[in-house]
């Protein structure tokens, strides 16, 4: 596991020395992953995961991803059985920028649930990220 851009992602790679210049791949990508297990259907395991996972509009993921394909399959969900919160997929958005160094900068933005594009809003900044998360 790994942070980028504003979620922890879940990476593999080969363990050959054959190829021990070849790059991590990125096997989960949508939320912030929080545990990863061998997954045990029965008394065996299989090469399958059971992750945990979060994100900014759901605090509970569970689900059993095949790293081969890079798919899941969701166990459950506080957004899929009927627990509501006040923010949806639809209010949270991504954009990126180059600030005056010419980094590209990350930038989450969360919208009010009752958002109108023709009415102008306050901003909040909130900086998020640093030393603390290296």
């Amino acid at each position: 596991m790994a942070e980028q851009t504003g979620r922890t992602k879940l990476f593999i790679f080969s363990a050959s020395p054959s190829s021990i210049d070849s790059m991590p791949h990125v096997i989960s990508n949508k939320g912030c992953i929080e545990a990863a297990h061998p997954y045990r259907s029965g008394n065996k395991f299989n090469n399958k995961l059971l992750v945990s996972k979060n994100s900014i509009i759901d605090n509970s993921i569970y689900s059993v991803l095949d790293p081969s394909i890079r798919e899941s399959a969701l166990l459950f969900s506080t957004l899929n059985n009927d627990v509501t919160f006040s923010l949806h997929a639809s209010q949270v958005s991504e954009i990126w920028f180059c600030n005056v160094k010419n980094y590209n900068v990350h930038t989450w933005v969360m919208k009010p649930f009752n958002f109108d594009a023709c009415k102008t809003y306050l901003l909040v900044y909130v900086i998020h990220s640093g030393l603390q998360t290296v």
